[in-house]
Formats: C-alpha cells, structure tokens, sequence
C-alpha cells in the first residue's frame, strides 16, 4: 500500500455524526482511516436535539481528537426544507473552500448526494478530486418513498447532478453488487471504463461478537422418539426459561420501512409462540406522523392488538443495542419496495449477522436476499402475502437453534461487512487516487 500519510482528506457526511447511523457507519470508518495515516477532518450536519446532548457531543469529540480527527459540526435546518438544506450546503461549501485557499485539502470524501454536491462544486471550482460514496440511488428513493415525484424539479435536478457526479469523480463507491451495472448504464460514456468498488455496510466486529444461545441438544429436551424432527415452536416451549424466543427490529421507521407488515408479521410470530416476545429498538427523533417513533410504534402495535406485556418498543443509545441484541433469537426487516433498492445494504442485516444472528428481509433489497438464500442464514419474506408467514416464522426460528447457522451468519459478517475490511478498501481508494496523480501533495 502506498504511504498515504501525506493524503488530506474532508469527509463529509449529511448525516449528523451523533445520529445513530453516523455513529455505527461514519465514525468508525473515519477514525479507522486516520488510524492508518491519513490526515482527516470530518464535516458532518448535527440535529439541534443532539448537538443538546452536551455528554454524548463531549465523548465524541474526545474520540475523534484521541484519533486525530479534526471535526466541524455544523447545524442541520429542516424548516422549510428546500431552503434549508440549500443553506446547510452553502455553509459547507464556504467551509471547505477556505481549507482549499489555504491548501489543506488534497481529497474530499463526500458521503451521499447532498455531500457529493459540495465535492462536485469544489472539483469544478479548485479541481480537487472527490469520492463519489454513493450509498443509495439518492432521487428513485425519494420517489419509490412517496417523497418526490417523478416529474418534480427536485428528482429532475437530482437526475442531472447524479450524471455529473458520475462523470467527474476520481473514484465511485456502491453499497451492492447488484447496483453495479444499473450505475454504469446511468452515466456510462462518464465513468470511462472505471467499475464502482462495492463497499457494503460494515459492522464493528470486536463490538459485535457472535452471541451465544443453548442448542436443542444441550437442553436434554425429550420430545417423541426423533429429536432432529422437533419443530421450532416445540423447542421453545419446552424450553421455555431457558430460551424464550424474541424476535426484534431495529432501526429507523420512516417512509423507506413496511412498518405496518413488520408489525402484522410480529403478531403471528407471537400468536405461533405462546413464550415469545417481539422488540422494537427504534431511533429517537420524529416519525413520519410528527409523532415520536415509540408513540408511532406503540400506536400501530394497540391497533393490531398486540399484547403490550409480549411487546417490547424502545430507543437505546448505540453503544447499549449491541447488549440488548444478545437475547434475541432474530432479526427482520421488510422494506418498501421499488426499483431504488437494488443499491440499498442495511445496516442492521450486517450487525445481525455480526452477532450470529439469522435474519428475514424481503426480496430485491440489494444483495441481501441472494445472500440469505445462498448460504442459508435467514429467510426471504414476501411481506404481503400473509398466508406464507407461519412457514416463514418456524424456518427462521428454526435457523435461530442451530450453532452452526450462527458461525455462517457470523463468516458471512467476517467476508462482507467487516469494519477492518472497509476500512482497508477506502484506504486503497485514498492510494489509488495519489498513485494515478490525482491528489496534489
């Protein structure tokens, strides 16, 4: 590898780095960077209700000054919101321009669309490159949620930046492999040849260690005359105090998410197992219905009838969900569907296989459901259509018994989504970069 300690990178992430998501996929990465040898400063967009959490803002900054993370928190406006994000980028651009007067930037890392915007104008503007770090198909998301139309200045402007970004960036990153050619058929003349690098979401796996439950044959179960035949509900209800079955989601639970499905799905994994309990870990802030999401939640969970005595809906800081995760036997997650997911990777499905824990997930989100499918560490869900679901439940609770389900779902964690692999591949990106001349030093 090239020394690349001479290599200045911004990165730039829309997301707040006090959100839960910039917590598990922004800050690791960045510090993980600086750790082997590039010089970074971190400019991310902090919501008034966490930059007020004066501890957590306090603990992260000792963090990232422990890595030598240089860190601009700017303040993210929503009122208004066309405007507001205009004057969010703005600022942005103000700020990264001036370390560019001043010579310090030698590559911009942009996070998404909105960040991408500020790298494209710096290119145009003082020609330094920029990584176009993609993460989603940022304008069909926005229309495949009910946010934007089709025909809306905003997804055709989005539309047109989203070739420009293409065509000008030093390096293009996709979270799938799925999403691939569907980005090289936007802008295919730009990219020159050049192939996305495919870095999917990633989990800390010294934080997410495999969890550990009982298997059916440490319990000294007798049930009939084949043990190998026991059913999923079986096991459980005869091991009861020992196992008692949780099946969790955790999350955001905004327009991208079949909320409701989620819930109906919980309700016959519960009317199936009498012992069970379903959890919901969901991050704070606003739903969608202005509500806050544990109100949200609650209030679609009374409507279906779910027990609250077996329903378990709360927000944890991030540091406290890997603890909590422990217990539970899986995951699920069923998300909208629409042509923009092919270039979707979830985060929890990574951290879910961290932990060896098998997950459900409906089909044609990214590359997930051919993993699931291939090496068998979960189930493929068709969210509506109710009447497979009891089958569904007892195959996932069924893959929950097995260790060695749990060491694929973990080897899988280890291959695709490890932190230190990430890491490793935008650190070769950063060399690449200075290798072809690209970076100025």
């Amino acid at each position: 590898m090239i020394d690349s300690t001479l290599v200045r990178v911004v990165y730039i992430s829309y997301d707040g780095a006090l959100d839960p998501l910039g917590r598990s996929q922004v800050i690791p990465v960045v510090t993980g960077l600086a750790d082997l040898g590039s010089q970074m400063r971190l400019v991310t967009y902090e919501k008034k209700e966490r930059r007020a959490d004066e501890v957590a803002r306090a603990s992260l900054e000792r963090e990232l000054a422990h890595h030598g993370v240089l860190w601009s928190a700017l303040s993210y406006h929503k009122r208004f919101s066309l405007f507001a994000t205009a004057w969010d980028l703005l600022r942005g651009l103000v700020l990264v321009s001036a370390w560019c007067i001043r010579r310090k930037v030698d590559l911009v890392h942009a996070r998404s669309y909105p960040s991408t915007l500020i790298a494209w104008v710096i290119y145009r503007i003082w020609k330094v490159p920029y990584i176009f770090d993609m993460r989603a198909l940022y304008g069909d998301d926005r229309v495949d949620a009910g946010l934007w139309a089709e025909s809306s200045l905003a997804y055709r402007l989005t539309k047109w930046l989203e070739k420009r970004f293409l065509r000008d960036a030093s390096s293009v990153v996709t979270l799938t492999h799925a999403s691939v050619p569907v980005i090289c058929e936007i802008e295919s003349s730009g990219l020159g040849g050049r192939v996305p690098e495919v870095i999917p979401t990633c989990a800390d796996l010294e934080r997410f260690t495999i969890t550990k439950r009982a298997d059916p044959e440490d319990l000294n179960i007798t049930i009939g005359a084949e043990p190998e035949r026991f059913t999923p509900a079986e096991v459980y209800r005869a091991s009861e105090a020992k196992l008692g079955p949780e099946l969790a989601y955790f999350g955001s639970i905004g327009p991208t998410y079949l909320v409701d499905e989620m819930l109906r799905f919980g309700k016959v994994f519960l009317d199936r197992f009498p012992g069970g309990r379903l959890v919901f870990i969901v991050n704070d802030g606003l739903a969608p219905t202005g509500q806050s999401p544990l109100q949200e939640v609650r209030g679609l969970a009374n409507n279906l009838g779910i027990e609250p005595a077996r329903f378990e809906v709360t927000s944890l800081a991030h540091r406290e969900i890997v603890q909590r995760l422990r217990r539970v036997s899986a995951t699920y997650v069923f998300v909208r569907p629409g042509p923009s997911k092919v270039a979707m990777a979830s985060t929890k499905v990574s951290e879910s296989f961290a932990l060896g824990i098998p997950v459900a997930i409906n089909r044609g989100i990214g590359d997930s459901a051919d993993v699931i499918d291939r090496e068998g560490i979960g189930v493929v869900v068709d969210p509506f259509d109710s009447d497979t679901w009891p089958h569904k439940i007892d195959q996932l609770l069924e893959l929950s018994l097995l260790a060695e389900v749990r060491k694929k779902c973990r080897a899988q964690a280890e291959l695709e989504h490890s932190l230190a692999g990430a890491v490793s591949k935008y650190a070769n990106i950063y060399d690449r970069n200075l290798h072809l001349g690209q970076i100025v030093v």
